[in-house]
């Protein structure tokens, strides 16, 4: 359904895309901040040295979640699961 043609994406189907990616984000964002903060659990205060580098993976993530904010995320998937109300195109869907 990714792939068909341009004039047969509903309103309906665009929604039920952008909620799908949406929680794929959310999944990514999520795991990504237990991950890392796993790391630094265990690798301690070092890790975020220059010469080991670990603490931008950490820092990009959180960056990329901050601008593309993980509570629209969250209401969008929400409202889908809860009410079966897809989101309405704005500039984070």
């Amino acid at each position: 359904m990714l792939h068909a043609r341009r004039h047969d994406l509903t309103a309906r189907r665009r929604g039920e895309i952008a909620v799908l990616i949406a929680a794929a984000k959310l999944r990514a964002i999520e795991d990504g901040l237990e991950t890392t903060a796993k790391i630094f659990e265990f690798t301690g205060a070092r890790a975020t040295a220059n010469s080991v580098g670990s603490d931008i993976f950490w820092r990009n993530l959180r960056t990329h979640s901050l601008h593309d904010p993980a509570a629209d995320k969250k209401r969008d998937v929400g409202q889908y699961v809860l009410l079966n109300e897809v989101p309405e195109p704005s500039w984070s869907t």
